[in-house]
């Protein structure tokens, strides 16, 4: 272990050091490993869902993946399955019908984005770990393209599919709260 991580430019904790272990595991909520979470130098979350961001981005153009107040479903599911999320269904509508939703959805997906955040720190071993806990109530999504994920999502909602080449489909508003069951209620559509 030694060898191996001397080589590495991030930190790493021995196996044997259960109580730090436990400890970030609970502070960060860890259910299952493997598991990416990426901070900063400072120690504060950036991301908890590493593993989707690296795989959506393995050429780190977007790095270091800070949350975004309206997340595009292209990048993968997101926060999706962890709080209700309203998401944007434009897929087939134009570019600048797509910016427009988009644009509305951002101020008020930064504002949620802000309003839930607190910070814990934790000291074990001379080290000091600090989270930065962002539990928003409502997430925001939009569906900019034809997508697996989108398609399942309408199918599930029974929203019209959405077709490559096909006529042109209003923007459709639902907000999807799959922690409660998959529940999903209609909002607005239209241009």
């Amino acid at each position: 272990f030694i060898g191996y991580f001397a080589e590495q430019p991030w930190h790493a904790l021995e196996h044997s050091d259960s109580q730090t272990n436990r400890a970030l595991r609970n502070m960060l909520d860890i259910k299952q490993l493997p598991c990416l979470i990426i901070v900063d130098k400072e120690g504060v979350v950036i991301t908890m869902d590493g593993c989707q961001a690296v795989l959506n981005d393995p050429e780190g153009m977007r790095f270091p993946w800070h949350m975004k107040p309206v997340h595009n479903l292209h990048d993968g599911v997101g926060s999706l399955s962890q709080i209700p999320t309203v998401v944007a269904f434009c897929e087939a509508c134009d570019i600048q019908t797509q910016k427009a939703v988009e644009a509305a959805m951002r101020p008020v997906g930064e504002k949620f984005l802000a309003s839930q955040s607190k910070t814990i720190t934790y000291q074990t071993s001379g080290v000091f770990f600090r989270h930065c806990i962002t539990t928003q109530e409502v997430a925001f999504t939009i569906v900019t393209e034809p997508t697996a994920i989108g398609a399942n999502l309408r199918s599930d909602m029974s929203l019209p599919e959405c077709k490559p080449g096909a006529a042109e489909l209003p923007a459709q508003l639902m907000l999807v709260d799959i922690p409660d069951d998959g529940g999903f209620y209609e909002g607005p559509g239209g241009q």
